[in-house]
This record gives structure tokens, C-alpha cells and sequence, in this order.
């Protein structure tokens, strides 16, 4: 059997004739190596139980951590996982015998050699290599791996760029991918192993991401950067002469992006549950594209799409990876076709299965306000509670919001509509006039309401908000000056924490224009997008790092 550490090759010989230059000890024999190398024994070897013309490396001995320990006393112990437990050594007169702890095979080493066998067993960063590559159709991702012969309990990616953001990443599977990157910027990568018994780190690893390209529309920036969205990254859609999706920050660099032209115009992108891909879905208000929901990889790749016929304006995905859609739910009255809609959930597995109808809740007579060729209740916004298992869907066509029940498929309550369940001061049960997204606070529920053409005015508002009492309160609202009016879309987001604590990021989707204000409605932070680009729908996952 024949045991090679690195270039010093340790030979046993399980032959009982002495050989010339061989002379005789108590294990069997001892062949002395031209190198000044010696070891002897007749039954086996250091790693396996000795199978005569078994040849092995160090390196590749099973178990991680092997390694030869010298203790106090002159006494070495032999970690080798191989041998199942501890052999022992002793030191005499320049050489180690080491005696196998399961055949009781003595085996003699030189002392030169056990430290070169030390040397080769010690794992260093030569035992690891690390590659980055950058995504080729996203600049800004970049793919890591690793491979190593020895064996690896965990190992943690360091992120380090060039504007001094700092974070990690499980990479214990050999690959991780690296997203959400400054654009035009030197990355700094190196992995940290966890072998059992210590960590070693791997050399450095510079990789330099891309600009962003010349499609994406260029972004003005005006306040105070450092506050701006409270150091959280924000994806949106994008709209204009080129559709498609992007991850941005306070300082208007592009992040992530994708462009997507089979699509008509994306009013919802947010990434995936598991952090795997974005989705992106059309806007489709009259339900001629039939795309789906878009499963952008972060690399930038297509995935495959959900398609449910009618779905749009936005979606949301629960925590088991359900998808649940706004999707039309047409119906002959009176000789017309008039699009209701209803809440259709998409199981991991592909089974669909509604969940609600506003046909079978809520009352239609032909006189509710509704917008020509899009539909009479026109949902554009849903919303999804985990803890309490209970959609919001908000309703523009007629001016007024619902809480489903999901398990039972129950309308919990209706906010507007002659039926509403709310009312405000004055009376009137109108709470949000023509809104889009929304959000609920503690005590409150904070909303984009578009208004109509006739008021020409869009506006962020906060009513006061308790399911057990019908009195509604304006709390707060925001209305830019000059006006904006917004006639697509819209949407909020209450900032919590930090020095953006409290501030309101306001999202005029069809003028291009996002405002992140304070609780005194001053503006602190801007966004403008070329003109012609407009955005769509806002997602906040987080600083980078943490998505």
C-alpha cells in the first residue's frame, strides 16, 4: 500500500522476506526510502485497514479535519477520521511509530516526513476554489461557486463593494447567486468554510458589474439620499417605449433589471418567496394579453409563465408559494357583457381554484360608475394577511374596497358602495375616491386615490381604520403642488425605522414621478423619470443583502 502526501510518497510493504538495505523490527519490516523516509508494516496502513497496493492521497481520505496533533509528553495523537478513533505515537531517536488503534500495526515514520505529512494534511485556501462570473444578460448579478476535495459542514459568502456595502450569504451547496449590485462597481468576494474543527477563507475573488444599459430610462434625483427609502433597494415596473422591470436605490443607480418586450405594459413586479425570481405581471385592464405572470430568473433569464385567462392588474404570492390573481369574471346583463371580477389562487402544483366572485356578493343594477370597456368593478389591488388568512381587494369601477375570507370565500366587509359597511363623518360611504394600492397601518389604512378627471388631483390619504366601529376619519393627506393628477395606477408605503421613520413614499405611477414625504407632507426625496416613462406598481425587499 502506498500513502502519498503531497510529493512524499510513504510506502508499506507487507512482504516478510528481508530485502537488501532492509532490516527487521518487532512490526514486520522497514525498507528505508532513498529520500530518508521510512515506514514498515506488514498488516495495513495508516488510513484503511491496509489493503496491500491500495494507493491514496491525503487529501482524499474521507472525514474532514484530518490532521496529526503533537501533544504534551512526547506524544502525538493521530485525528485521522479514517481510523475511526486516535491512534498513538511516541518519539525516539529521530523517528515516530505510530500504532495503528484498530489492527495494532506499528508504523514508523521519520520525524522530517510526519512534518511534511502535517503540512499536507492541514487544509489552507489552495484545498478551495472560487469562481464569480457575471449574469449575461444582468450586469449586476453575478454567479458564485466553489469546489473543494475536502469535505465542508458550512460556508458563508462575504459581499464587499466598492460603496462600502457589506453583507453575507449561504453558500453551502456550492453556488449562490449575487444580486441586487451597484452597477459599474468593483465586488470584492470571498467564501469562509466551516470544516468541523476550524474555518478556513478563501482568497479573493474581484469581479467588476456592468453599467446599466441605454433602454432603461434615465432617473432624477433630488433630496437627501441617505434617507431616501429608508437604505431599502425598490423594484417597480417599468412602462414606456420599453417595458420591463428594475431594482433601483436612493441615489437613482439601477440595481436590477429586465427589459420585456413580448409583454404589453407591467404593473406589478416583486420578487419571488424563496428569493429566486421576480414576477412581473401585465397590467392587461381588457384582458387581451394573455402572456401571464412573467418568472424572470435573477440572472435575467425567462422562466415559465402562469397563465390564467383574464388575470390582471396585480397579484400576490402567500407563503407556500400560491399565487393568487385579479381576474375578469365577464357576464351577459341586459344584452351587454359586463366584466366583474373574482380572486382565482394558482397552487404550486398548477390546480386553479376561486376563491371569490364579487357577482355573488355584491349587487350590480347598471348604475354603478364604471370605466367604458374596463370593466364595472375593475379590481386593481389585492392584498394578503398570513396571520389572519384574509384578502383586501380594491375596486376603482366602483369606489370601494373588500375583505375576503379565504379559507370560506366569505366578503368579511365592504368599504363603499351604497352597501358599505363604513362611513365617514359627513356621511358619505365613499372613503377612497378611484384608489389603487393601499396598506394597512396600526389603527389606520393608508391609500392612493386617484380621483377623477373632473377634480384632475391625485392624492396619498390616511382614514382611521377599526373593523369594529363604521366611523372613518381623515388622519393625513398628501397632495402635491402643483398638482398631479394621476389617471393609471398608484401607490404608498409607510417607511418604519431610522431616520426615514414615519415618512410616506408616494408613487404617481403614470407621470413618472415618486416623492417620499414627511409627516408634514414636506418633501424630502424625489424621483423623476424621463419623459414618456412611467412606473408601475412599488416593492420595498429590503437594504442590500437582505433578500
Amino acid at each position: 500500500m502506498e500513502l502519498r502526501a503531497r510529493s512524499l510518497p510513504v510506502q508499506l510493504q507487507p512482504r516478510r522476506r528481508r530485502a537488501p538495505g532492509q532490516r527487521r523490527h518487532r512490526g514486520g519490516f522497514l525498507r528505508q526510502r532513498r529520500d530518508g523516509a521510512g515506514v514498515a508494516g506488514r498488516r495495513g496502513g495508516l488510513a484503511d485497514g491496509g489493503t496491500p497496493g491500495r494507493r491514496l492521497r491525503l487529501h482524499e481520505l474521507p472525514g474532514a479535519g484530518r490532521q496529526l496533533l503533537i501533544r504534551a509528553g512526547r506524544r502525538l495523537q493521530h485525528c485521522c477520521e479514517g481510523l475511526g478513533r486516535p491512534g498513538t505515537a511516541t518519539v525516539a531517536r529521530g523517528r515516530i511509530r505510530v500504532l495503528h488503534p484498530r489492527h495494532r500495526c506499528p508504523v514508523v515514520l521519520s520525524a522530517p516526513l510526519l512534518l511534511s505529512l502535517l503540512g499536507a494534511c492541514a487544509p489552507t485556501a489552495d484545498d478551495f476554489t472560487v469562481t464569480a462570473d457575471l449574469a449575461a444578460e444582468v450586469g449586476t448579478v453575478v454567479e458564485v461557486r466553489w469546489s473543494s476535495t475536502r469535505n465542508v459542514d458550512a460556508a458563508v459568502l462575504r459581499v464587499h463593494d466598492d460603496l462600502g456595502e457589506t453583507w453575507e450569504q449561504d453558500i453551502t451547496n456550492g453556488q449562490a447567486t449575487v444580486w441586487g449590485l451597484p452597477p459599474d462597481s468593483e465586488v470584492d468576494l470571498h467564501v469562509v468554510f466551516d470544516l468541523g474543527n476550524q474555518e478556513i477563507m478563501s482568497d479573493t475573488v474581484s469581479v467588476t458589474t456592468d453599467p446599466a444599459p441605454n433602454w432603461l430610462p434615465e432617473l432624477l434625483i433630488d433630496g437627501d439620499v441617505d434617507r431616501a427609502l429608508g437604505g431599502s433597494l425598490m423594484m417597480m415596473s417599468l412602462i414606456g417605449s420599453h417595458n420591463g422591470a428594475a431594482m433601483v436605490d436612493g441615489a437613482g443607480r439601477y440595481r436590477w433589471w429586465v427589459e420585456l418586450p413580448g409583454i404589453s405594459a407591467p404593473s406589478r413586479a416583486r420578487p419571488s418567496v424563496d428569493g429566486r425570481q421576480v414576477l412581473v405581471l401585465p397590467v392587461n385592464v381588457d384582458g387581451s394579453d394573455d402572456s401571464g405572470l412573467q418568472r424572470i430568473n435573477l440572472d435575467g433569464s425567462l422562466g415559465e409563465p402562469v397563465v390564467v385567462e383574464g388575470q390582471h392588474h396585480d397579484f400576490v404570492e402567500l407563503a407556500d408559494g400560491t399565487l393568487a390573481f385579479i381576474v375578469h369574471s365577464p357576464r351577459r346583463e341586459g344584452g351587454v357583457e359586463v366584466l366583474g371580477d373574482k380572486i382565482v389562487e394558482v397552487a404550486p402544483d398548477g390546480t386553479q381554484t376561486t376563491i371569490w366572485d364579487a357577482w355573488d356578493w355584491i349587487d350590480y343594477n347598471g348604475e354603478q360608475p364604471a370605466i367604458k370597456g374596463e370593466g364595472w368593478i375593475h379590481g386593481n389591488a389585492l392584498d394578503y394577511d398570513e396571520e389572519t388568512g384574509q384578502y383586501t381587494l380594491s375596486m376603482l369601477g366602483i369606489r370601494a374596497m373588500a375583505r375576503i375570507d379565504r379559507a370560506t370565500g366569505e366578503m368579511l366587509w365592504l368599504m363603499g358602495t351604497a352597501d358599505s359597511d363604513f362611513r365617514l363623518p359627513n356621511g358619505s360611504t365613499t372613503i377612497i375616491d378611484r384608489g389603487h394600492q393601499f396598506e394597512f397601518l396600526d389603527g389606520s389604512l393608508l391609500a392612493f386615490e386617484n380621483g377623477d378627471s373632473d377634480r384632475a388631483s391625485s392624492r396619498a390619504v390616511e382614514y382611521s381604520f377599526d373593523e369594529s366601529q363604521p366611523r372613518m376619519e381623515l388622519l393625513w393627506s398628501y397632495e402635491p403642488v402643483p398638482s398631479l393628477y394621476t389617471f393609471s395606477m398608484g401607490d404608498v408605503h409607510r417607511l418604519v425605522g431610522g431616520a426615514a421613520d414615519g415618512d410616506t413614499v408616494v408613487d404617481f405611477c403614470a407621470n413618472g414621478v415618486i416623492h417620499q414625504v414627511d409627516a408634514d407632507g414636506a418633501v424630502v426625496w424625489s424621483m423623476l423619470s424621463d419623459l414618456g416613462a412611467a412606473f408601475g406598481y412599488m416593492s420595498f425587499p429590503g437594504p442590500p443583502g437582505s433578500f
